[in-house]
């Protein structure tokens, strides 16, 4: 199974950034746990999987396959055999992305070549709206245990995987220096926010406060933000569209000047 720190992952970028950088690090800790071979020698099944699966016995659910050093070729040749096709590959986690029925699961699971095959299970924003959801900077600060009211985040790139961050917005709008979709494959856009979450977590993390004079600026309002949209209008992604950011990020993490990344959704 993929982990479950992606809820609490919104809260780490705001100690002290060598504590964020870590908490990056450690998003996904049984995807690299599974990478390992199970003590009975063979691949590891998805729960979730299978259970998708069980509900709709005649009907394929979306999968990330995990493959054994060396097993690349193997695994994708029975893919092709099967006829199914690969829709993501993710060299970071040493998987590929499919579609999966029962029998071809168990065909796969037969496969010594694969590690480990787990749902792309769907991941979610959650909003809070009304009076609750307006807090301070002195309240976030106190709220997150930050006492380091000098810091502005000047130099520091952040990656904001989330639903967008809206280009309109004077508090935030010079503060994004780049903006992937991969809703749609990856491709560099102009930055937009369809739904709402993804600025009000950069406006958390860099907002200038221009715009209610001050009240509401960001804890680091002269960070740098690169946007990496994975959700989608309603607020809804998958896990392969959030590895594959991810993946994105830390190979392009020098090029883009990326420090920190920040995930404010769940799994």
């Amino acid at each position: 199974d993929v982990a479950q720190p992606l809820a609490v992952m919104s809260l780490l970028w705001l100690g002290k950034w060598s504590v964020a950088v870590i908490a990056a690090m450690v998003l996904m800790p049984s995807l690299a746990a599974a990478q390992a071979t199970p003590p009975n020698g063979g691949p590891r099944v998805d729960g979730a999987l299978t259970d998708a699966l069980n509900r709709q016995p005649k009907e394929r659910a979306a999968a990330i396959i995990q493959i054994v050093p060396g097993g690349e070729t193997a695994v994708q040749k029975r893919l092709a055999a099967l006829g199914r096709k690969i829709t993501g590959q993710f060299a970071n986690i040493r998987g590929i992305g499919t579609q999966l029925n029962r029998a071809e699961l168990a065909a796969l699971v037969a496969d010594p070549a694969v590690a480990h095959v787990s749902l792309d299970a769907p991941v979610h924003a959650h909003a809070l709206i009304g009076a609750d959801s307006l807090m301070t900077l002195d309240l976030v600060r106190a709220d997150l245990g930050s006492v380091a009211k000098a810091v502005t985040g000047n130099g520091v790139g952040v990656a904001i995987l989330d639903q967008g961050i809206s280009g309109g917005i004077p508090d935030i709008k010079g503060q994004v220096a780049a903006f992937y979709d991969f809703t749609q494959g990856g491709k560099s856009v102009q930055a937009y926010d369809d739904y709402g979450h993804g600025t009000h977590i950069a406006a958390t993390i860099a907002s200038s406060g221009q715009q209610n004079a001050y009240l509401y600026q960001g804890i680091a309002p002269k960070a740098r933000l690169i946007g990496l949209k994975v959700l989608d209008k309603n607020g809804s992604g998958s896990t392969s569209a959030v590895i594959a950011a991810l993946q994105f990020a830390t190979t392009n993490k020098a090029a883009l000047g990326i420090d920190i990344i920040n995930l404010s959704f769940h799994h």
